[in-house]
């Protein structure tokens, strides 16, 4: 059984490397990619389970890259925001995010 790949947008290197060796301590492949251009580069839907995408390391590109990522239903999309308004977090699933 292929094991489930987690892609993580942060541009904080020093916590994706926590969260990703967590991650990789429970089996999970895990890649990180540290700003937008860096994920655009990549084919994140082809080799990725699963998404994490830092709200403030994409800024205004966050629900535009969830868009796109949302047109692969096999990809489920994480989007880590301060969003405390109900709008914020309505924009964010409208555009594609899971949860």
């Amino acid at each position: 059984m292929k094991p489930l790949c987690v892609s993580f947008v942060e541009q904080d290197s020093n916590l994706a490397e926590q969260v990703l060796a967590h991650l990789h301590t429970a089996g999970i492949q895990c890649h990180h990619y540290i700003d937008a251009n860096d994920l655009a580069a990549q084919n994140v839907h082809q080799i990725s389970d699963v998404v994490v995408l830092d709200a403030l390391t994409l800024g205004e590109q966050s629900l535009t890259y969830t868009a796109k990522l949302a047109k692969h239903p096999e990809v489920r999309v994480v989007m880590i925001a301060p969003a405390t308004e109900p709008q914020e977090r309505i924009a964010a699933i409208a555009a594609g995010a899971d949860v």
